[in-house]
């Protein structure tokens, strides 16, 4: 049987998918892709650890942040933050500096005056 939580996490994974197929096209809208994945991500607070993981996961994996960074602008949540502050830290001694620069960049989205563009 499966449980609600592999639903949403699946429904997540597929609306990620879809937002970030719009991320090689700039030409076309991505907004109503983005505000899926924010919408599910608010309709289901009970998967916010798992939804907080995957979105670092694809962040990591994919290296565009705009997702990311349109999500964790809207959410702000603390966990996520603190996460990528690690990963921001640790990469700051590290000789090739494009992960710490992208880290940093994408911290911004927490300051309370963020506004996606």
């Amino acid at each position: 049987m499966i449980s609600r939580a592999m639903t949403a996490d699946a429904d997540l994974r597929d609306l990620i998918a879809a937002a970030e197929a719009f991320d090689s096209d700039y030409e076309r809208d991505q907004m109503p892709a983005y505000n899926a994945v924010l919408a599910h991500m608010q309709k289901h607070p009970a998967h916010r650890a798992d939804f907080g993981f995957m979105l670092l996961a694809r962040l990591k994996e994919h290296g565009d942040g705009h997702l990311f960074m349109f999500c964790m602008g809207a959410l702000k949540w603390p966990e996520v933050e603190a996460e990528l502050r690690r990963w921001s830290d640790a990469s700051a001694s590290e000789t090739d500096k494009r992960p710490h620069f992208f880290y940093a960049s994408c911290l911004r989205c927490f300051d309370p005056n963020y506004e996606f563009p």
